[in-house]
């Protein structure tokens, strides 16, 4: 059962912490690390890798069903549902921020001097920009679905089918050679591409996905329905890689049918789904979440940023990348990733403190 304490839901909150604190270990220790550690034949570092591509996809698995289950558990018609404008508001806030925190320049005197290779930089849209346009996408598909009264799991997954046919077709064409690099910068999946919408914004629908049902259910899931079909959809999605896999070396891939981008989409659902799975586990199995947990997992905005600041630095600032990028060793490595985990984590709880604070002056009565 997946427990609501204090209207929160534990699994939700736990699944946001882990996300966010597995996405500064893999910034930090891809950072830092030798490269002398790279090495093909080490299997601790392919099995670090391996994790590390799971990053980005838990990130925004977590985004979709965290704010899928805050618009839906308010079961209000989707025009009187007041997430709708705070959903619409955030996404362009997000796709702003993430603009300016790559923004090439540290202010707009020497905008002309600034050169194309940091254009191009600026124009890769971060995880930020696709976090944005994939909640903007999510009300969309909502209202389409309430519009033409369709079933929502059906109408998700067809959505996720299709940008997945959809990504196949987007990764054969060079945005750069004919679009301007804004717009290009969203679609483009070749060598230089950060995160494209495509099929990126897969993993967000796939999250909307347990949200609408968590948002449906958290009061009465008592069977082990949920976690039965977490495992057999791991398992499935898993299973379909393989088999494209492969069907891939077996058939040449003629006409790049099978991209090895958007295959790699169902190992990496896969995963994410039995890594959602093993947590709601545990969930169940505690009564309550340290605060600082909580706390983590309501503030990953602002750790996302602080945290690029830090390590990458910005038009503003030089970051740990400038003065020590791949020279640690694994250990230097992995403490600098668990302190930089408990500044974020420190960094979190002073934010919350502040919040509380700024709410009690509000609510204490004037005299």
């Amino acid at each position: 059962m997946l427990k609501l304490v204090n209207n929160r839901i534990i699994s939700l909150d736990l699944l946001r912490a882990f996300a966010v604190i597995a996405m500064i270990q893999g910034h930090t220790v891809d950072i830092l690390l030798r490269q002398s550690y790279r090495g093909k034949d080490s299997f601790m570092y392919y099995l670090w890798n391996f994790n590390r591509g799971l990053t980005a996809p838990i990130f925004l698995f977590t985004a979709g069903c965290v704010f899928t289950f805050i618009f839906r558990n308010k079961k209000l018609p989707f025009s009187n549902n007041p997430r709708v404008k705070k959903g619409l508001i955030r996404g362009v806030v997000l796709i702003f921020i993430g603009y300016l925190i790559k923004w090439p320049s540290a202010d707009f005197i020497h905008i002309a001097n600034i050169s194309q290779k940091s254009w191009e930089g600026f124009f890769a849209i971060d995880v930020l920009q696709l976090i944005g346009v994939g909640l903007i996408l999510i009300l969309f598909l909502f209202y389409i679905q309430e519009k033409l009264g369709l079933n929502v799991y059906r109408f998700l997954v067809s959505s996720i089918l299709f940008l997945l046919l959809l990504s196949i077709f987007c990764e054969l064409v060079d945005w750069y050679t004919f679009l301007h690099p804004f717009p290009a910068g969203y679609l483009f999946m070749g060598e230089g591409a950060k995160f494209p919408l495509l099929p990126n914004l897969t993993y967000m629908l796939s999250g909307a996905v347990l949200g609408h049902y968590i948002a449906l259910n958290h009061n009465n899931i008592k069977s082990p329905k949920l976690r039965y079909s977490l495992l057999f959809s791991g398992i499935a999605l898993i299973l379909i890689y393989e088999l494209l896999n492969l069907l891939h070396h077996q058939t040449g891939n003629p006409f790049n049918i099978l991209s090895k981008t958007t295959n790699m989409v169902f190992i990496r659902t896969g995963m994410v789904v039995l890594i959602v799975l093993l947590i709601m586990e545990i969930s169940t199995r505690v009564r309550s979440l340290p605060k600082f947990i909580e706390v983590t997992g309501t503030y990953t905005l602002l750790i996302y940023v602080v945290h690029l600041f830090i390590l990458y630095g910005s038009a503003w600032n030089r970051g740990i990348a400038y003065y020590y990028k791949y020279s640690f060793s694994i250990a230097g490595s992995v403490l600098a990733a668990l302190g930089l985990i408990c500044l974020m984590i420190l960094l979190a709880c002073a934010a919350n403190y502040i919040e509380q604070w700024k709410r009690g002056l509000k609510e204490k009565p004037s005299i």
